[in-house]
């Protein structure tokens, strides 16, 4: 296995901040909801709205590590349950009634 580390300097307010990620490992995220009617969902990096539940969006990355977020909105306030898999494990799963959100890291 490679790990590549990239390390970065920014300039915040006179002093440098050091950013530390890796990157080069490869994972399969799997965002799905589910409940009764339609919801708004949104993750990192999309918004998809008014989708038909039970909704699921596979997507893989090989990106810097960094959280994932997973946003619902139920169009008629029924109880809706968000789940994040990484890599075939349940990372997050979390229920409500009207809206509901599960977040994981990389």
């Amino acid at each position: 296995m490679v790990v590549v580390a990239v390390v970065i300097g920014v300039l915040v307010g006179g002093s440098i901040v050091i950013i530390f990620a890796a990157a080069g490992q490869s994972h399969t995220m799997v965002y799905s909801v589910t409940g009764a009617g339609s919801a708004d969902i949104s993750t990192n990096f999309a918004d998809y709205p008014d989708r038909t539940l039970p909704w699921t969006h596979t997507e893989s990355d090989s990106g810097f590590a960094e959280d994932r977020m997973l946003e619902v909105h139920s169009r008629s306030g029924a109880t809706v349950t968000c789940t994040i898999t990484v890599d075939g494990k349940v990372e997050d799963r979390q229920t409500g009634v009207g809206s509901v959100s599960c977040i994981t890291s990389l």
